[in-house]
């Protein structure tokens, strides 16, 4: 008797039968929703049924791609993740914080609510470095008593600290070339104040303030100290005497009025 399927070539073949089809296709569904939702549970569950289907000898296309997709799909979830906490950190360090467009970068603009005693500027927003304290910044800042700017920053500008009636301490790192007018004008108890080398002009009335502050530390020579251009009134006060720049090596002391 003859086979109709070698008689007549246009007669399909049987289909063979395809094991754990079921598993495969939940293995498929599981890994594609893993890789749209970001779900993690859905991405281990589709490697468990992809792998059941491949035990029972499933060896379709339908099931590799369940498997390939619960794996993308665990790897987009962890990439999430990561950058879903860098965005808490970032906006637990700059909160209270608004910035504006600077050239390279950020500058700090406003410190809107309470200031915290201590003070600790980001080095970055966004992943973009902080170059300036902006203008007015932290101007009438009652509550800030020491301040850490990173070394990112190269710009202090006008007024930035004006009247912060409690600031005691400010580092100024290396890298920041630049203090503009004003910048730290009336802070009464501000006594220390670090300069970097890398201090290039000063403006009116930076230091400006009755203050109990003796000296400035420039971590500098004398003779770099001297080629800072410095606005004739970058600091005077009439109640205090004398103030030492204590430079790396040696002090120059401005007298009273300077």
């Amino acid at each position: 008797m003859n086979d109709d399927r070698f008689i007549n070539p246009k007669v399909p073949p049987v289909p063979q039968h395809q094991p754990a089809k079921g598993l495969a296709l939940g293995s498929f569904l599981c890994g594609l929703g893993s890789l749209v939702c970001c779900m993690p549970p859905a991405s281990v569950v589709g490697l468990i049924l992809g792998g059941i289907a491949k035990k029972k000898g499933n060896r379709s296309g339908l099931r590799r791609a369940g498997v390939v997709c619960s794996i993308m799909g665990l790897i987009l979830t962890v990439a999430v993740t990561v950058l879903g906490v860098f965005a808490v950190m970032d906006y637990m360090e700059t909160a209270h914080l608004t910035f504006s467009k600077a050239e390279g970068g950020w500058a700090v603009c406003v410190k809107a609510g309470e200031y915290p005693e201590h003070m600790e500027l980001p080095a970055k927003y966004n992943g973009i470095p902080v170059v300036a304290i902006g203008e007015n910044a932290f101007t009438d800042a009652e509550g800030i008593v020491t301040v850490t700017i990173p070394d990112t920053v190269t710009v202090i500008e006008e007024n930035a600290f004006t009247h912060s009636e409690k600031l005691k301490e400010i580092v100024i790192p290396e890298g920041v070339t630049v203090i503009e007018n004003f910048a730290f004008r009336d802070c009464p108890k501000l006594t220390s104040i670090d300069l970097p080398a890398s201090l290039e002009s000063i403006g009116a009335a930076a230091f400006f303030t009755d203050s109990n502050l003796k000296s400035i530390r420039y971590h500098g020579t004398m003779a770099q100290w001297k080629r800072i251009r410095k606005a004739r009134n970058w600091y005077e006060r009439t109640q205090y005497g004398s103030l030492d720049i204590i430079c790396e090596d040696g002090t120059i002391t401005l007298t009273e009025g300077f």
